[in-house]
């Protein structure tokens, strides 16, 4: 099962060093990207252990709509600061 395969590379990738952040990028060239952000989604709900914390957003500027998930462990020493960062960057690049 694949959705098995992800949440364990997403353990394992968080057992290392707990102070990583995963972004994952929904591609929108193909018209597919809310369909996938669903299955991740429901990866997320199903496999989740409690330690992590996710964050989506969705920048859209003049040629592009970029929609990204955030992950990271929620007792990151700059877990606060994630959100502020993501907003930043939906401001800088929403504005291109």
């Amino acid at each position: 099962m694949i959705g098995i395969t992800v949440a364990e590379i997403i353990y394992y990738f968080f057992e290392v060093d707990n102070r990583r952040i995963i972004f994952y990028i929904f591609d929108s060239s193909v018209g597919r990207m809310l369909a996938r952000k669903r299955k991740f989604d429901y990866w997320y709900r199903l496999f989740q252990t409690g330690n992590e914390q996710q964050l989506s957003a969705i920048i859209t500027s003049s040629f592009i709509n970029i929609h990204m998930v955030f992950l990271f462990n929620k007792n990151k020493v700059l877990a606060y600061d994630i959100p502020k960062i993501i907003r930043s960057l939906k401001d800088n690049l929403g504005n291109k």
